[in-house]
């Protein structure tokens, strides 16, 4: 095999070593790592996009998530050497994209809701950090290649932040089951800006959204399997998370002959999945 990226529906999952997977060969790509035990502190996982209007022209919309992140911009052009940083805060609707992705978005998701003073501070220590850590992640060639540069930019984070940590509040879900309704609403709140009902809401809108986009199982199953009350029910809370109906997202998907879903141990344990658009 060469090193470009066999093609396939989205709805496929395939094998395909990450050895294969060179990014620089691909048209567009959609990853998301584990960040490691060392950083579950505060990072639930890192994600990078690189499009060229491409992958965030099939809907339009941004999902709806209920992490809140630490966003870095990146332009293709190897003159800019700046990156763009940004806090997200979660949002439990879907929203229409103002522009669509040219260049590279990565995000810290973050699985506790830092204070203002926290947000501030990392951001400001993205700013800081070289350019050339930016360089490093634009020009990885495989996925290893990518999550090790992230990882040096996580260190780099970490070592400035670390003693600001012990100001989050930590949740147990389950741990949390032996107080009051009332007082897992607030400490829930507190950790991560949303109630106990929006929050599992977004969780199991992440979970269907995976299996609508990568199986063909009826929709009426896939509302009995995550517990919706029934397919209208479904489709209801899928609208208002995705900007669109289920049935109308898996046509689309399905469409994009040229999409390749990964979700595969060959990629690596660090990689959670990815979307490749191959290149020739």
């Amino acid at each position: 095999m060469s090193g470009t990226v066999h093609t396939a529906t989205i709805s496929r999952e395939i094998q395909l070593p990450q050895a294969h997977l060179i990014l620089p060969q691909l048209h567009a790509f959609y990853m998301e790592f584990h960040p490691g035990p060392e950083y579950a502190t505060l990072i639930e996982s890192i994600s990078v996009l690189h499009d060229r209007e491409i992958l965030t022209s099939f809907n339009g919309t941004k999902f709806a998530s209920q992490h809140s992140s630490l966003c870095v911009e990146l332009s293709d052009d190897s003159e800019e050497t700046r990156a763009h940083i940004y806090f997200c805060a979660p949002h439990t609707a879907a929203r229409q994209r103002e522009t669509l992705v040219d260049g590279w978005v990565i995000r810290f998701r973050l699985n506790k809701l830092p204070s203002p003073a926290l947000t501030a501070r990392a951001v400001q220590v993205l700013q800081d950090i070289d350019s050339e850590a930016w360089f490093s992640v634009k020009n990885a060639k495989t996925p290893d290649r990518l999550r090790s540069s992230l990882n040096k930019i996580l260190r780099l984070l970490w070592a400035h932040i670390d003693q600001d940590l012990t100001s989050l509040t930590g949740i147990d879900l389950d741990e949390d089951r032996k107080f009051s309704v009332r007082t897992r609403r607030r400490r829930l709140k507190s950790a991560i800006g949303l109630t106990p009902k929006t929050h599992q809401s977004l969780r199991r809108f992440h979970r269907v959204l995976g299996d609508i986009a990568n199986s063909s199982t009826r929709l009426t199953d896939l509302a009995d399997d995550h517990e919706y009350a029934d397919q209208a029910h479904l489709t209801r809370e899928f609208r208002s998370k995705a900007g669109l109906p289920p049935g109308k997202f898996r046509r689309i998907w399905n469409s994009q002959a040229n999409v390749v879903f990964f979700r595969d141990k060959e990629l690596g344990p660090n990689i959670r999945f990815a979307l490749a658009i191959g290149g020739g």
